[in-house]
């Protein structure tokens, strides 16, 4: 039914039942997500989301046994922020402008479950790590296993979780108080 879906290098989709797709981040070993990675997940959805006729619902989850994601990769977070430095006679608001337009992609990439015709329901197990709690929050429902925990550590390293954290949290909680915290 899906077969013009191209093959993914770190998503697996497969088709449950008629009209149920299974999505699994399978990016090993922990899941964690560069700027390519995050590219290729928005991509998928929007692929899904531009012919839904046959899609009643994704369910969203992680082929690695002990968690879900691990967030952030590090290593290829430091590309990031060197958009335009490698070229020396580009100044620093240059730069800065085109990592603003990096980061607006990501978070286009990130959203993409959000604006699919059709529900997305994450299904949660170990560890969801920083940029995972982004991705679950851009889903229509999200299902925990009792093993199942969040943390957003990017202020840990020194970054702003701008990714989706800050916009979705306070709106999934329905407490803007408890995000706070």
């Amino acid at each position: 039914m899906f077969s013009n879906l191209v093959a993914w290098k770190w998503l697996k989709v497969s088709e449950f039942s008629p009209h149920l797709l299974h999505v699994e981040l399978s990016r090993k070993p922990l899941n964690s997500f560069s700027s390519e990675y995050l590219r290729e997940y928005g991509k998928l959805f929007d692929t899904l989301a531009e012919d839904p006729s046959d899609i009643r619902a994704v369910v969203l989850s992680s082929s690695i046994p002990k968690l879900f994601t691990a967030g952030l990769d590090l290593a290829a977070a430091n590309n990031i922020g060197d958009i335009g430095a490698k070229e020396p006679e580009v100044d620093s608001a240059r730069a800065s402008l085109a990592m603003r337009k990096n980061v607006l992609e990501l978070q286009h990439a990130i959203g993409a479950p959000g604006r699919c015709p059709f529900p997305v329901v994450v299904a949660l197990h170990g560890a969801v790590v920083g940029l995972g709690v982004d991705l679950i929050s851009a889903c229509d429902i999200r299902y925990a296993a009792s093993d199942a925990s969040f943390t957003i550590k990017e202020v840990d390293i020194g970054l702003a979780p701008d990714i989706g954290t800050l916009a979705y949290l306070p709106k999934i909680t329905g407490n803007d108080s408890l995000v706070r915290c």
